[in-house]
């Protein structure tokens, strides 16, 4: 039961922070344009994730203790990333839902080593979630990569118009745009 309230809050906050931070950028830019295939599957996957969690769909009641204590780490991890690079990008936050033009262009902190660092944070989020269920859903994270991906290019091509000289140096410092050390 520990767990299940454990994954209930970590759900709540990882996506009530990102929905707050959008409202909050909402009613400071007066930016209402969204992009919706980015929000259908944020919410999908708090109704999925709610329904694991509430009706057990999904769950293995084979629990593997090494891999529920995984499953913690990157859970855990995940929120912690995705809290501390949103927190970093200060006013330059725009959420991927919302369509944004960036303040500044930010390479400090964890953007130092690796140049999407909320991405890479709600990977580990979903997979620490599906692990700590025993879940054969895991698998399904890996399909959102594709999504994510494309979200990646464009927030890229936006950030090398906005920031040419910079980017160009950005990219050089920093070449993994996902996962440290891999892609």
């Amino acid at each position: 039961m520990l767990i299940k309230t454990y994954l209930f809050s970590g759900l709540l906050f990882f996506f009530g922070f990102k929905w707050m931070l959008a409202l909050v950028h909402v009613i400071r830019h007066r930016d209402y344009t969204l992009q919706v295939s980015v929000l259908i599957l944020e919410v999908v996957a708090v109704l999925f994730g709610l329904a694991q969690l509430i009706f057990g769909i999904g769950v293995s009641g084979n629990v593997i203790a090494s891999l529920r204590i995984l499953g913690l780490v990157l859970f855990t991890a995940g929120i912690a990333i995705t809290f501390i690079s949103r927190i970093r990008l200060n006013d330059s936050y725009c959420p991927a839902a919302i369509k944004g033009e960036p303040k500044e262009l930010v390479t400090s902190g964890l953007y130092c080593h690796v140049r999407h660092p909320i991405y890479f944070g709600a990977i580990l989020f979903g997979l620490g979630f599906e692990s700590i269920l025993s879940s054969p859903f895991v698998f399904v994270i890996f399909l959102s990569i594709p999504i994510f991906l494309r979200q990646i290019n464009r927030e890229e091509e936006l950030l090398k118009k906005t920031f040419p000289c910079e980017w160009s140096k950005f990219v050089k410092r920093t070449p993994y745009k996902l996962i440290p050390f891999l892609f």
